[in-house]
């Protein structure tokens, strides 16, 4: 009976070789990745009679990037115009007057030349307001591309269950961050 060889990987070696986030995140790349991450939540959130930064939301996204929202409808699969016009049509019928999400804790991944991030948010009508409207996290996946991180995948479950202990227990095991 022949048999077959079989391949032993450490955990230590897997961490090496799949670029382990604690391991693999280079001092360099935190200041470009919080930088990148401030500036996405600044350009979705806008105050009343006026949009999100469409110009700056557009640098901050590969030219490919895919945005995925899953509600309890429907799966919406979009590319950054489609979001646009979205965002547009619900501030056109007032559906949406103003919005502010800011970002409340981060885990990332890194792998390379692919970062994932799971940045929880809390969203609000305003920045003072004293109430949020929701919490979630959004998952986005980031490439180096042209030489800076860019966002190639936005996905986000607008009805998925949220507590802080399990926020807490999602964020365990990878580099945190807030702002």
């Amino acid at each position: 009976m022949q048999t077959r060889p079989t391949l032993a990987i450490h955990l230590k070696d897997l961490d090496a070789i799949m670029g382990n986030a604690q391991s693999d995140q280079q001092p360099s790349d935190q200041q470009p990745l919080d930088a990148l991450m401030r500036a996405f939540y600044e350009v979705i959130s806008f105050e009343e009679g006026s949009a999100p930064d469409w110009d700056t939301m557009a640098s901050l996204f590969s030219k490919h990037a895919r945005i995925t929202r899953v509600t309890p409808e429907a799966t919406d699969h979009m590319e950054l115009a489609d979001f646009r016009n979205m965002v547009e049509e619900l501030l056109e019928v007032g559906a949406v007057t103003s919005f502010f999400e800011r970002e409340i804790a981060r885990r990332t991944d890194r792998f390379g030349n692919v970062i994932h991030v799971a940045s929880a948010y809390e969203t609000r009508v305003s920045p003072t307001a004293v109430d949020f409207i929701e919490r979630g996290v959004n998952s986005l996946q980031l490439i180096r591309e042209e030489g800076r991180w860019k966002i190639v995948s936005l996905c986000w479950d607008s009805d998925a269950p949220f507590s802080l202990t399990t926020l807490e227990s999602c964020m365990q095991g990878g580099s945190n961050g807030s702002n």
